[in-house]
C-alpha cells in the first residue's frame, strides 16, 4: 500500500507539472498535443492505482 501512495504522489506531481509547465507555449499545437497525451496516460494510471488499492490481491483485467 505504501508503494501505491508513493506512485500516486509522484503521478500527481507529474500531472501538475504537465498542466502548469508549458504556460509560455500555450498556443503551440505540438506542446498541447503532447501535454494532452501525457495527461491521458496519467489518468489511466490513476485508474489502475485505484483498482489496485480497492483489491490488491486480484489481477486487473480492464
Amino acid at each position: 500500500m505504501k508503494k501505491i501512495i508513493l506512485y500516486a504522489t509522484i503521478l500527481s506531481l507529474f500531472t501538475w507539472a504537465c498542466s502548469n509547465g508549458n504556460e509560455e507555449n500555450e498556443n503551440d499545437e505540438q506542446t498541447n498535443q503532447t501535454e494532452n497525451e501525457l495527461l491521458t496516460k496519467a489518468n489511466s494510471f490513476f485508474k489502475v492505482l485505484s483498482k489496485i488499492a480497492e483489491n490488491p490481491n486480484n489481477a486487473i483485467t480492464d
